[in-house]
């Protein structure tokens, strides 16, 4: 058996020589790279087969994250995931690509004043709208759920100035029944239907299909829920600005797994996998001058930017922006 202790990406320096500020991987030291990244993330393996397939994986792996810092302006670098190949990864993390089966409470077009309108960048975590990074664990696949839940819980805030932070682990038991989210609309109209969202303090989530509990009290109750038209990412930041943080569903190709910080503009989006995701804002680099997305994620504080993907605005191929959603709380 073999074993490594999760910590921070940002820890993580032991494992590669940095160059700049970006790591390279020399492969002639691939096996102390691998021993470290073992021992570091505490990672088990039932046999020598199996660690050296893992072993294999981790490898191709660093040429990918070489490749992926010398093409881009945004960093990647060895984390827990990296002995995962991407299909793997994909399978763990990704919804399955759900089809639209319940119609919203209304769709909503959004308004050329609401683009005109919108302030040059907007951050909602600095509003006291957006709860912590939470982790969806290997177990589940609810990223639609993780997405549909932040939404909800922006949506209390805005309106009651109130950040509750809810239980994922109560739909999955209680409404959905299910590790495999439903398409967002038929998500969001089957919690309508329900009493409401109780609190993670009350409710906890546990990774993995459990009984449902009943006798939490209710935080937040739903009324009802808007399905969004967005044709471009013009259309987006407007209604991120009108509506407040909204799920979304988004392409993620290979490389994603890896990302550690700085604004990505994905070029290759040939094995990009539809994941659901929460946009909590949008600005601008001062530096660069680059555009970019600011977007809450469901793998863990210690992916990304402490659990935030920045991807650039208006110049990544891989499309953000299907399947808007906002809730009606009430």
């Amino acid at each position: 058996m073999f074993s490594i202790i999760y910590v921070s990406l940002f820890v993580s320096k032991a494992l590669a020589a940095l160059t700049a500020d970006k790591p390279y991987y020399d492969l002639a030291d691939a096996e102390n790279h691998f021993a470290e990244f073992v021992q570091e993330y505490d990672k088990k393996y039932g046999s020598h087969e199996e660690y050296n397939k893992r072993f294999e994986i981790f490898k191709n792996k660093l040429l990918h994250i070489n490749k992926l810092n010398e093409e881009h302006d945004a960093t990647f670098g060895v984390n827990k995931f990296s002995d995962l190949t991407f299909e793997e990864f994909a399978s763990s993390r990704f919804s399955v690509i759900p089809s639209k089966d319940v119609n919203a409470t209304e769709m909503i077009t959004v308004k050329k004043e609401w683009v005109i309108n919108a302030p040059k960048s907007l951050d909602y975590r600095t509003l006291n709208m957006v709860t912590h990074v939470k982790e969806q664990g290997f177990e589940c696949t609810p990223s639609d759920v993780f997405a549909a839940i932040g939404n909800i819980e922006g949506q209390y805030a805005k309106k009651h100035k109130k950040l509750v932070t809810l239980s994922e682990q109560q739909i999955i038991d209680c409404v959905i029944n299910s590790c495999r989210s439903p398409s967002v609309s038929k998500l969001l109209s089957d919690i309508c239907k329900t009493d409401g969202c109780v609190s993670e303090e009350h409710y906890p989530y546990a990774g993995e299909l459990t009984a449902c509990q009943t006798g939490s009290k209710i935080e937040v109750k739903l009324k009802g829920f808007q399905e969004l038209v967005v044709k471009n990412e013009d259309q987006l930041v407007g209604a991120t600005a009108h509506y407040g943080p909204i799920y979304t569903r988004l392409f993620l190709p290979s490389g994603a797994e890896s990302y550690r910080g700085g604004i990505w503009a994905p070029t290759d989006c040939s094995s990009a996998t539809n994941s659901a995701i929460l946009v909590v804002g949008y600005g601008t680099d001062a530096r660069s001058g680059k555009d970019f997305w600011i977007l809450k994620n469901s793998w863990g504080s210690d992916w990304g930017e402490m659990g935030y993907l920045m991807l650039e605005r208006g110049k990544s191929l891989c499309w953000i922006g299907s399947s808007c959603a906002t809730s009606i709380v009430q």
